[in-house]
C-alpha cells in the first residue's frame, strides 16, 4: 500500500505551479533547451538504431551458426569403396608405378577398341536397289546384299530410312559380331 500524501505536499505543489505560471522563462532559454534536447535525441536515436541493427545481425549470425552446426551433425557418414587388386604376380610388383603402367596400358587398349569400333562398325556405302534385294557397295569394293526380310525387320524397329532410293549414300551400323543394326541416309560424299 502507498502512504497517504501529506497535505503540505499538495499545497507546496499548488504554490509551485502558481509561481511558475507567474514567472515565465525567456524564449532564448526555451530555444536552447529545445535545441539541446533535439540534438541529444537525434544522437540517441542514431545510436539506438545502430544498436538495434547490431542486435538483429548478431541474432541472425547466431541462428545461422546453430543451423549450420546442426546440419553438419545430421550429415550421413561417408562410405568409401575399397578397390583391391587381385593378381597371381608377386606383391612387389603392385607398386604405384606398376599400377600407373597398367592403367596407361588399359587406357591405350580402350582407345584402340574405340578406334576399331568406329572403323569397323560403321561404314558408308552406295545403295543400289535390285528387285527384292538391296545392294550396298563400300569404297573397299565390298558388296553386301540385304534381303527383303531384313529390310522389313529393320523397318519395324525404325532402324532403316524408308526414304532411301537407288544411288543414295547410306551409313551402315554394325554390332560387334558384324550383324547390321541399322541403315540411315548420310550426307557424306564417297570419294573412292
Amino acid at each position: 500500500m502507498t502512504e497517504p500524501k501529506d497535505p503540505s505536499e499538495d499545497t507546496l505543489s499548488v504554490l509551485y505551479s502558481k509561481r511558475k505560471s507567474e514567472h515565465r522563462a525567456p524564449t532564448t532559454i526555451k530555444r536552447k533547451v529545445l535545441k539541446a534536447q533535439l540534438t541529444e535525441n537525434t544522437h540517441t536515436a542514431i545510436f539506438n538504431r545502430i544498436s538495434y541493427v547490431a542486435v538483429a545481425a548478431s541474432t541472425l549470425l547466431l541462428v545461422g551458426v546453430i543451423l549450420l552446426r546442426q546440419e553438419q551433425l545430421n550429415m550421413p557418414e561417408l562410405t568409401y569403396q575399397t578397390v583391391e587388386i587381385h593378381s597371381l604376380k608377386p606383391s612387389n610388383e603392385l607398386s604405384s608405378a606398376s599400377i600407373r603402367n597398367r592403367y596407361a596400358q588399359n587406357y591405350k587398349t580402350y582407345l584402340e577398341h574405340q578406334k576399331a569400333f568406329a572403323q569397323h562398325h560403321q561404314k558408308h556405302a552406295t545403295l543400289t536397289v535390285t528387285g527384292k534385294f538391296w545392294e550396298l557397295k563400300t569404297c573397299d569394293d565390298e558388296i553386301m546384299q540385304i534381303s527383303e526380310e531384313l529390310i522389313v525387320a529393320l523397318n519395324k524397329i525404325q532402324r532403316i530410312d524408308s526414304k532411301l532410293s537407288s544411288g543414295d549414300i547410306v551409313q551402315i551400323a554394325f554390332d560387334q559380331s558384324g550383324m547390321i543394326l541399322g541403315i540411315q541416309g548420310s550426307s557424306v560424299h564417297l570419294n573412292c
